[in-house]
């Protein structure tokens, strides 16, 4: 009954989403009631060549942004964890969390921090997911992204705090937060 439930509700949202989208976005996690940072997304080249920090420069808006969760896109097959971590501009982590890809099926997954973090208006992140050469996939800064205003995904990033020079809305990984 539960898969007939769920492919039904599967079935809906794709109606819902209409001819023009590229591409559906799931989560995985008790995060109802949540908006996630990133709304859309046109997934690039395919990587698992690198052992470090991938992901975006991120500059909070005009407002300060409780984050909730922090998350990664989980391509069917990775079965890895991943720390997917929040570093302010020097590289200094500010929070953390583990996101198991084990069973997640080209969706987002985000784990809930201990308590809620609030991001400065006006100051710039790096939101990055830790990677092992070789291990799960996760796709290079070809990527693109739209996000919701509370922030700007200003840059591609990598080992911590090095911008990858690619312009905004682009991406490694990717990442994402709930607010």
């Amino acid at each position: 009954m539960k898969k007939l439930i769920l492919a039904a509700l599967f079935a809906a949202a794709i109606l819902l989403a209409g001819p023009g989208a590229t591409q559906l976005m799931l989560s995985y996690g008790g995060n109802s009631g949540r908006t996630n940072w990133v709304s859309s997304q046109s997934l690039g080249t395919a990587r698992n060549d690198y052992g470090s920090y991938v992901g975006v420069k991120v500059t909070i808006g005009a407002s300060n942004v409780d984050i909730l969760a922090l998350g990664r896109w989980c391509k069917s097959g990775n079965t890895q964890t991943h720390a997917v971590k929040l570093f302010d501009e020097s590289g200094t982590e500010l929070v953390s969390v583990t996101v198991d890809c084990a069973g997640v099926s080209d969706a987002w997954k985000f784990e809930d921090l201990g308590s809620p973090y609030t991001a400065i208006a006006g100051t710039v992140y790096y939101l990055e997911s830790l990677e092992d050469n070789g291990g799960d996939i996760w796709y290079a800064d070809d990527s693109t992204f739209t996000v919701t205003s509370v922030a700007a995904a200003t840059d591609s990033a990598y080992n911590r705090n090095n911008d990858a020079g690619v312009g905004a809305n682009h991406m490694q990984g990717p990442v994402n937060f709930q607010y």
